[in-house]
Protein backbone atom coordinates (compact mmCIF):
# COMPACT_ATOMS: atom_id res chain seq x y z
CA UNK A 1 0.00 0.00 0.00
CA UNK A 2 2.84 2.42 0.96
CA UNK A 3 4.70 1.41 -2.30
CA UNK A 4 1.15 2.72 -4.47
CA UNK A 5 1.16 5.81 -2.66
CA UNK A 6 4.39 6.37 -3.09
CA UNK A 7 3.90 5.39 -7.06
CA UNK A 8 0.82 7.80 -7.20
CA UNK A 9 2.83 11.17 -5.36
CA UNK A 10 5.57 10.75 -7.80
CA UNK A 11 2.96 10.36 -10.71
CA UNK A 12 1.13 13.36 -9.32
CA UNK A 13 4.49 15.33 -9.46
CA UNK A 14 5.49 14.29 -12.96
CA UNK A 15 1.95 15.28 -13.59
CA UNK A 16 2.73 18.92 -12.13
CA UNK A 17 5.84 19.18 -13.57
CA UNK A 18 4.61 19.22 -16.54
CA UNK A 19 1.88 21.01 -16.41
CA UNK A 20 4.40 23.39 -15.51
CA UNK A 21 6.56 22.72 -18.64
CA UNK A 22 3.69 23.28 -20.59
CA UNK A 23 2.57 26.44 -18.96
CA UNK A 24 5.65 27.84 -19.64
CA UNK A 25 5.88 27.38 -22.96
CA UNK A 26 2.29 28.36 -23.65
CA UNK A 27 3.73 31.51 -22.26
CA UNK A 28 6.66 31.50 -24.57
CA UNK A 29 5.30 32.84 -27.95
CA UNK A 30 4.03 35.98 -26.47
CA UNK A 31 7.17 37.15 -24.93
CA UNK A 32 8.62 39.66 -27.80
CA UNK A 33 11.10 38.13 -29.60
CA UNK A 34 11.87 34.99 -27.31
CA UNK A 35 10.90 32.72 -30.40
CA UNK A 36 13.10 35.24 -32.67
CA UNK A 37 16.01 34.32 -30.62
CA UNK A 38 15.73 30.40 -30.64
CA UNK A 39 15.45 30.19 -34.64
CA UNK A 40 17.84 29.14 -37.43
CA UNK A 41 19.75 31.39 -39.27
CA UNK A 42 22.30 29.07 -41.44
CA UNK A 43 24.63 32.19 -42.18
CA UNK A 44 25.13 33.11 -38.51
CA UNK A 45 28.34 32.84 -38.37
CA UNK A 46 29.10 34.66 -41.94
CA UNK A 47 31.84 36.92 -41.56
CA UNK A 48 31.38 41.40 -41.54
CA UNK A 49 34.11 41.26 -44.27
CA UNK A 50 32.42 38.59 -46.63
CA UNK A 51 33.95 38.14 -49.94
CA UNK A 52 31.21 36.04 -51.55
CA UNK A 53 33.17 32.73 -50.65
CA UNK A 54 32.24 30.17 -48.59
CA UNK A 55 34.66 30.72 -45.36
CA UNK A 56 32.64 30.09 -42.97
CA UNK A 57 30.96 27.12 -41.38
CA UNK A 58 27.54 26.95 -41.61
CA UNK A 59 24.83 26.70 -38.24
CA UNK A 60 22.68 24.37 -37.61
CA UNK A 61 21.56 25.20 -33.89
CA UNK A 62 17.88 26.75 -33.30
CA UNK A 63 14.58 25.15 -31.91
CA UNK A 64 13.03 27.25 -34.63
CA UNK A 65 12.55 27.86 -37.93
CA UNK A 66 10.44 29.91 -40.51
CA UNK A 67 9.13 28.59 -43.97
CA UNK A 68 7.63 30.98 -46.78
CA UNK A 69 5.19 29.95 -48.86
CA UNK A 70 5.99 27.48 -51.90
CA UNK A 71 9.24 26.29 -49.79
CA UNK A 72 10.28 22.81 -47.99
CA UNK A 73 12.50 22.43 -45.23
CA UNK A 74 14.19 19.02 -44.42
CA UNK A 75 14.62 17.90 -40.69
CA UNK A 76 17.21 15.88 -39.80
CA UNK A 77 18.55 13.62 -36.89
CA UNK A 78 22.23 13.28 -37.29
CA UNK A 79 22.46 12.75 -40.87
CA UNK A 80 19.09 10.71 -41.26
CA UNK A 81 16.31 11.96 -42.79
CA UNK A 82 12.97 12.49 -39.95
CA UNK A 83 10.91 14.61 -41.58
CA UNK A 84 9.82 17.21 -44.53
CA UNK A 85 7.88 20.05 -44.14
CA UNK A 86 5.94 22.25 -46.90
CA UNK A 87 3.63 25.30 -46.94
CA UNK A 88 2.49 25.78 -50.47
CA UNK A 89 -0.74 26.57 -51.30
CA UNK A 90 -2.92 24.41 -53.26
CA UNK A 91 -0.30 21.10 -53.02
CA UNK A 92 0.26 18.10 -50.97
CA UNK A 93 3.04 15.61 -50.78
CA UNK A 94 2.18 12.82 -52.73
CA UNK A 95 2.48 10.40 -49.99
CA UNK A 96 0.22 11.98 -47.67
CA UNK A 97 -2.21 10.91 -50.57
CA UNK A 98 -4.62 8.00 -50.27
CA UNK A 99 -1.94 5.13 -51.75
CA UNK A 100 0.78 2.31 -50.43
CA UNK A 101 3.81 4.82 -50.12
CA UNK A 102 5.35 5.00 -46.97
CA UNK A 103 7.81 7.37 -45.67
CA UNK A 104 10.96 5.63 -46.11
CA UNK A 105 10.51 6.20 -50.05
CA UNK A 106 11.56 8.81 -51.70
CA UNK A 107 8.40 9.09 -53.86
CA UNK A 108 6.24 9.70 -50.75
CA UNK A 109 8.18 13.41 -51.09
CA UNK A 110 6.94 14.17 -54.66
CA UNK A 111 4.77 17.64 -54.64
CA UNK A 112 1.44 17.53 -56.47
CA UNK A 113 -1.10 19.83 -56.52
CA UNK A 114 -3.41 18.94 -53.79
CA UNK A 115 -6.61 17.64 -56.26
CA UNK A 116 -5.29 16.81 -59.16
CA UNK A 117 -7.96 16.11 -62.00
CA UNK A 118 -9.99 13.02 -60.76
CA UNK A 119 -9.18 13.14 -56.90
CA UNK A 120 -10.62 15.33 -54.42
CA UNK A 121 -11.73 15.57 -50.56
CA UNK A 122 -7.78 16.46 -49.45
CA UNK A 123 -6.27 19.72 -47.69
CA UNK A 124 -3.35 20.76 -48.44
CA UNK A 125 -0.19 20.03 -46.49
CA UNK A 126 0.55 21.78 -43.27
CA UNK A 127 3.97 22.07 -41.76
CA UNK A 128 2.69 21.15 -37.98
CA UNK A 129 0.40 17.56 -39.28
CA UNK A 130 -1.92 16.42 -36.89
CA UNK A 131 0.04 13.40 -35.16
CA UNK A 132 -2.31 10.60 -36.18
CA UNK A 133 -1.33 10.26 -39.51
CA UNK A 134 0.79 7.47 -38.54
CA UNK A 135 -0.46 4.10 -40.24
CA UNK A 136 -0.21 0.82 -39.67
CA UNK A 137 0.85 -0.98 -36.07
CA UNK A 138 2.32 2.44 -35.60
CA UNK A 139 -0.82 4.11 -35.24
CA UNK A 140 -1.76 1.78 -32.41
CA UNK A 141 1.62 2.37 -30.49
CA UNK A 142 0.65 6.15 -30.36
CA UNK A 143 -2.64 5.83 -29.30
CA UNK A 144 -0.43 5.23 -26.26
CA UNK A 145 1.33 8.12 -25.53
CA UNK A 146 -1.66 10.31 -27.58
CA UNK A 147 -3.24 13.13 -24.96
CA UNK A 148 0.84 14.21 -24.53
CA UNK A 149 1.42 13.69 -28.29
CA UNK A 150 -1.96 15.75 -29.09
CA UNK A 151 -1.13 18.48 -25.94
CA UNK A 152 2.56 18.85 -27.77
CA UNK A 153 1.07 19.12 -31.40
CA UNK A 154 -1.66 21.80 -29.59
CA UNK A 155 1.46 23.73 -28.12
CA UNK A 156 3.21 23.56 -32.01
CA UNK A 157 0.52 25.05 -33.47
CA UNK A 158 -0.50 27.49 -30.96
CA UNK A 159 3.27 29.02 -31.42
CA UNK A 160 2.94 28.88 -35.21
CA UNK A 161 -0.27 30.69 -34.93
CA UNK A 162 1.27 33.73 -32.82
CA UNK A 163 4.63 33.74 -34.04
CA UNK A 164 4.62 31.87 -37.43
CA UNK A 165 7.52 29.83 -36.16
CA UNK A 166 7.64 25.72 -36.58
CA UNK A 167 9.64 23.92 -33.50
CA UNK A 168 12.12 21.24 -35.38
CA UNK A 169 13.70 19.79 -32.69
CA UNK A 170 16.17 20.23 -29.68
CA UNK A 171 19.69 20.52 -31.22
CA UNK A 172 21.90 19.02 -31.96
CA UNK A 173 20.09 15.74 -31.61
CA UNK A 174 17.62 17.72 -34.49
CA UNK A 175 17.83 19.81 -36.56
CA UNK A 176 17.03 21.71 -39.79
CA UNK A 177 19.12 20.57 -42.94
CA UNK A 178 21.33 23.44 -44.38
CA UNK A 179 23.42 22.68 -47.21
CA UNK A 180 25.78 24.45 -49.27
CA UNK A 181 24.84 26.96 -52.62
CA UNK A 182 26.75 28.44 -55.59
CA UNK A 183 24.32 31.37 -57.45
CA UNK A 184 24.60 34.44 -59.00
CA UNK A 185 23.58 37.85 -57.88
CA UNK A 186 22.37 40.77 -59.72
CA UNK A 187 24.11 44.07 -59.37
CA UNK A 188 22.02 47.07 -60.91
CA UNK A 189 25.43 49.51 -60.75
CA UNK A 190 24.52 52.95 -61.10
CA UNK A 191 24.28 53.97 -64.27
CA UNK A 192 21.52 51.38 -65.02
CA UNK A 193 23.86 48.38 -66.55
CA UNK A 194 23.75 45.01 -64.37
CA UNK A 195 26.50 42.67 -63.19
CA UNK A 196 26.31 39.36 -61.90
CA UNK A 197 28.56 38.45 -59.07
CA UNK A 198 29.17 34.53 -58.15
CA UNK A 199 28.08 33.96 -54.91
CA UNK A 200 28.21 30.98 -52.18
CA UNK A 201 26.64 30.46 -49.18
CA UNK A 202 24.58 28.34 -47.42
CA UNK A 203 20.39 26.96 -47.47
CA UNK A 204 18.04 25.52 -45.39
CA UNK A 205 15.01 25.38 -47.85
CA UNK A 206 14.25 23.81 -51.64
CA UNK A 207 12.09 25.76 -53.54
CA UNK A 208 9.06 23.63 -54.95
CA UNK A 209 7.45 26.49 -56.20
CA UNK A 210 8.98 28.68 -59.53
CA UNK A 211 12.22 30.23 -59.02
CA UNK A 212 14.73 32.09 -61.57
CA UNK A 213 18.08 30.94 -61.08
CA UNK A 214 20.89 32.54 -63.71
CA UNK A 215 24.01 31.55 -65.10
CA UNK A 216 26.61 32.72 -66.58
CA UNK A 217 28.52 30.77 -69.19
CA UNK A 218 31.87 32.59 -69.59
CA UNK A 219 33.40 30.74 -72.20
CA UNK A 220 31.44 28.11 -74.93
CA UNK A 221 33.59 27.24 -78.13
CA UNK A 222 32.01 27.97 -81.81
CA UNK A 223 32.22 25.76 -84.23
CA UNK A 224 34.72 28.54 -85.92
CA UNK A 225 36.41 28.20 -82.48
CA UNK A 226 35.69 31.61 -81.54
CA UNK A 227 33.96 31.55 -78.07
CA UNK A 228 31.17 33.71 -76.78
CA UNK A 229 29.48 33.93 -73.75
CA UNK A 230 26.51 33.14 -72.97
CA UNK A 231 24.13 34.22 -69.65
CA UNK A 232 20.72 31.50 -69.46
CA UNK A 233 18.07 32.43 -66.97
CA UNK A 234 16.31 28.96 -65.86
CA UNK A 235 13.33 29.34 -64.37
CA UNK A 236 13.26 26.16 -61.83
CA UNK A 237 10.83 23.70 -59.32
CA UNK A 238 11.79 21.44 -56.81
CA UNK A 239 9.10 18.44 -57.78
CA UNK A 240 11.02 16.40 -54.96
CA UNK A 241 13.24 17.71 -52.21
CA UNK A 242 13.97 14.30 -50.96
CA UNK A 243 15.89 13.55 -54.41
CA UNK A 244 17.08 17.05 -54.90
CA UNK A 245 18.82 16.57 -51.50
CA UNK A 246 19.96 12.99 -51.32
CA UNK A 247 20.49 12.51 -54.97
CA UNK A 248 23.23 15.29 -55.44
CA UNK A 249 26.08 14.78 -53.21
CA UNK A 250 24.86 17.53 -50.91
CA UNK A 251 25.44 20.26 -54.12
CA UNK A 252 22.32 20.54 -56.39
CA UNK A 253 22.85 23.76 -57.70
CA UNK A 254 26.55 22.75 -59.29
CA UNK A 255 24.34 19.77 -60.82
CA UNK A 256 22.42 22.22 -62.24
CA UNK A 257 25.21 24.45 -63.30
CA UNK A 258 26.79 21.78 -65.00
CA UNK A 259 23.80 20.38 -66.75
CA UNK A 260 23.20 23.45 -68.10
CA UNK A 261 26.72 23.90 -69.17
CA UNK A 262 27.10 20.64 -71.35
CA UNK A 263 23.74 20.89 -72.98
CA UNK A 264 25.19 25.00 -74.28
CA UNK A 265 28.67 23.99 -75.32
CA UNK A 266 27.19 20.89 -76.84
CA UNK A 267 24.91 23.23 -78.98
CA UNK A 268 27.47 26.06 -79.72
CA UNK A 269 30.28 23.54 -80.89
CA UNK A 270 28.03 22.13 -83.44
CA UNK A 271 26.88 25.79 -85.20
CA UNK A 272 29.25 29.03 -86.41
CA UNK A 273 29.52 32.16 -84.71
CA UNK A 274 26.82 33.73 -87.09
CA UNK A 275 24.36 30.93 -86.58
CA UNK A 276 24.91 31.51 -82.82
CA UNK A 277 24.80 35.00 -83.02
CA UNK A 278 21.54 35.71 -85.71
CA UNK A 279 18.68 34.12 -86.00
CA UNK A 280 16.66 33.85 -89.42
CA UNK A 281 13.70 33.68 -87.73
CA UNK A 282 11.74 32.65 -83.97
CA UNK A 283 12.41 29.34 -84.52
CA UNK A 284 15.62 29.20 -84.94
CA UNK A 285 16.05 32.06 -81.91
CA UNK A 286 14.77 29.30 -79.72
CA UNK A 287 16.98 26.22 -81.09
CA UNK A 288 19.32 27.28 -77.78
CA UNK A 289 16.94 27.43 -75.86
CA UNK A 290 15.22 24.24 -76.77
CA UNK A 291 18.63 22.14 -76.41
CA UNK A 292 18.83 23.64 -72.34
CA UNK A 293 15.27 22.55 -72.00
CA UNK A 294 15.28 19.34 -73.39
CA UNK A 295 18.29 18.25 -70.70
CA UNK A 296 16.62 15.37 -68.03
CA UNK A 297 13.43 13.23 -69.01
CA UNK A 298 10.26 14.22 -70.33
CA UNK A 299 8.02 15.69 -66.68
CA UNK A 300 5.02 13.92 -66.37
CA UNK A 301 2.52 16.68 -65.19
CA UNK A 302 3.66 18.02 -61.52
CA UNK A 303 0.53 19.15 -61.45
CA UNK A 304 -2.98 19.82 -63.40
CA UNK A 305 -1.27 23.61 -64.35
CA UNK A 306 2.48 22.17 -65.50
CA UNK A 307 2.10 19.32 -68.11
CA UNK A 308 5.69 20.34 -70.07
CA UNK A 309 9.15 20.82 -69.30
CA UNK A 310 11.88 18.47 -68.39
CA UNK A 311 12.73 16.70 -64.85
CA UNK A 312 16.22 16.20 -64.05
CA UNK A 313 17.41 12.96 -62.14
CA UNK A 314 17.64 14.96 -58.62
CA UNK A 315 14.32 16.50 -58.54
CA UNK A 316 14.50 19.46 -60.32
CA UNK A 317 12.29 20.41 -63.41
CA UNK A 318 12.98 23.22 -65.99
CA UNK A 319 9.89 24.96 -66.10
CA UNK A 320 11.25 27.43 -68.90
CA UNK A 321 14.53 28.57 -70.20
CA UNK A 322 15.00 32.48 -71.66
CA UNK A 323 18.62 33.12 -73.27
CA UNK A 324 19.39 36.66 -72.15
CA UNK A 325 22.54 37.74 -73.56
CA UNK A 326 25.23 36.21 -75.88
CA UNK A 327 28.40 37.89 -76.70
CA UNK A 328 32.01 37.30 -77.91
CA UNK A 329 34.15 36.72 -75.35
CA UNK A 330 36.51 38.89 -76.84
CA UNK A 331 35.38 42.20 -77.08
CA UNK A 332 37.64 43.27 -80.33
CA UNK A 333 35.56 40.65 -81.96
CA UNK A 334 32.22 42.23 -81.07
CA UNK A 335 34.00 45.39 -82.04
CA UNK A 336 34.55 43.84 -85.96
CA UNK A 337 31.28 42.40 -85.80
CA UNK A 338 29.81 45.75 -85.55
CA UNK A 339 31.99 47.36 -87.91
CA UNK A 340 31.03 44.53 -90.16
CA UNK A 341 27.09 45.20 -89.68
CA UNK A 342 27.47 48.80 -89.88
CA UNK A 343 29.37 47.73 -93.36
CA UNK A 344 26.83 46.49 -94.55
CA UNK A 345 24.07 48.96 -93.84
CA UNK A 346 26.09 51.45 -95.85
CA UNK A 347 26.84 49.35 -99.05
CA UNK A 348 22.67 48.58 -99.03
CA UNK A 349 22.15 52.16 -98.65
CA UNK A 350 24.56 53.00 -101.38
CA UNK A 351 23.22 50.86 -103.25
CA UNK A 352 19.49 51.75 -102.59
CA UNK A 353 20.49 55.23 -103.62
CA UNK A 354 22.33 54.23 -106.96
CA UNK A 355 19.14 52.83 -107.93
CA UNK A 356 17.43 55.87 -106.94
CA UNK A 357 19.79 57.95 -108.97
CA UNK A 358 19.86 55.71 -112.14
CA UNK A 359 16.05 55.64 -111.98
CA UNK A 360 16.17 59.40 -112.34
CA UNK A 361 18.60 59.38 -115.30
CA UNK A 362 16.23 56.84 -116.97
CA UNK A 363 13.11 59.48 -116.47
CA UNK A 364 14.99 62.50 -117.31
CA UNK A 365 16.37 60.73 -120.50
CA UNK A 366 12.87 59.36 -121.33
CA UNK A 367 11.20 62.81 -120.79
CA UNK A 368 14.14 64.68 -123.27
CA UNK A 369 13.65 62.02 -125.82
CA UNK A 370 9.72 62.57 -126.04
CA UNK A 371 10.25 66.22 -125.60
CA UNK A 372 13.64 67.50 -127.76
CA UNK A 373 12.82 71.12 -126.92
CA UNK A 374 12.48 70.52 -123.42
CA UNK A 375 16.42 70.77 -123.36
CA UNK A 376 16.06 74.83 -122.55
CA UNK A 377 14.01 74.53 -119.47
CA UNK A 378 16.52 73.85 -117.04
CA UNK A 379 18.80 76.86 -118.80
CA UNK A 380 15.79 78.90 -118.60
CA UNK A 381 15.76 77.82 -114.75
CA UNK A 382 19.60 78.71 -114.08
CA UNK A 383 19.28 81.80 -115.96
CA UNK A 384 15.96 82.47 -113.60
CA UNK A 385 17.74 81.62 -110.41
CA UNK A 386 21.06 83.16 -110.71
CA UNK A 387 19.15 86.58 -111.94
CA UNK A 388 16.87 86.28 -109.00
CA UNK A 389 19.92 86.09 -106.76
CA UNK A 390 21.46 88.89 -108.27
CA UNK A 391 18.09 91.11 -107.96
CA UNK A 392 17.76 90.11 -104.15
CA UNK A 393 22.13 90.94 -103.67
CA UNK A 394 22.43 93.91 -106.23
CA UNK A 395 24.64 92.69 -108.41
CA UNK A 396 25.23 91.79 -112.42
CA UNK A 397 25.87 88.07 -113.36
CA UNK A 398 27.60 87.06 -116.34
CA UNK A 399 25.39 83.84 -118.26
CA UNK A 400 26.56 82.99 -121.50
CA UNK A 401 28.73 85.74 -122.13
CA UNK A 402 25.91 88.02 -121.21
CA UNK A 403 25.62 90.50 -118.34
CA UNK A 404 21.96 90.59 -116.69
CA UNK A 405 21.72 93.71 -114.41
CA UNK A 406 18.94 93.94 -111.59
CA UNK A 407 16.90 95.56 -113.86
CA UNK A 408 16.84 92.74 -115.97
CA UNK A 409 16.14 90.17 -113.43
CA UNK A 410 13.46 92.12 -112.01
CA UNK A 411 12.03 92.10 -115.63
CA UNK A 412 12.41 88.12 -115.96
CA UNK A 413 10.42 87.66 -112.83
CA UNK A 414 7.96 89.91 -114.17
CA UNK A 415 8.15 87.84 -117.45
CA UNK A 416 8.11 84.31 -115.55
CA UNK A 417 4.92 85.51 -113.44
CA UNK A 418 2.81 86.09 -116.42
CA UNK A 419 3.90 83.02 -118.10
CA UNK A 420 2.45 81.14 -114.72
CA UNK A 421 -0.58 83.65 -114.73
CA UNK A 422 -1.47 82.62 -118.12
CA UNK A 423 -0.81 78.81 -117.66
CA UNK A 424 -3.30 78.65 -114.85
Amino acid sequence: MEILFTLVTVLGWVAWAGAGIFAVLFLLPLIPHAVDRLTNDPNEYRPDDWNNELNYPPSRAGFFTYLQPGRVKIKERGQRFVDAIMAFEGHKFKGEKDNPLHRRDNAYWKVEETNLPGEGGYTDSHPIPFPGRKRGWFFFVWLLYSPISVLWWAWKRWTYWITGAIFTGIPPFQNIRVYPVERFKEITRPDGEVDFVRVEDYSDHYRVADFLYPIIIPKADTQDKIPVSIHVDLIERVTNPYDTAYNTDDDWTRRLLTTTSDAVTAFTRSHSLNAVLSAQDEDEARELADAIARTGKPAPAVDAKTTDGTTLDFGVMNVRVQIRDITPTNPAIGARLGDLAIARVDKDAQIERAKGQAALIRETGAALKEYPDATVIPQIEGTVRAAEAAGRNGGIVILGGAQIDPGQAALIREVRRLREGAET
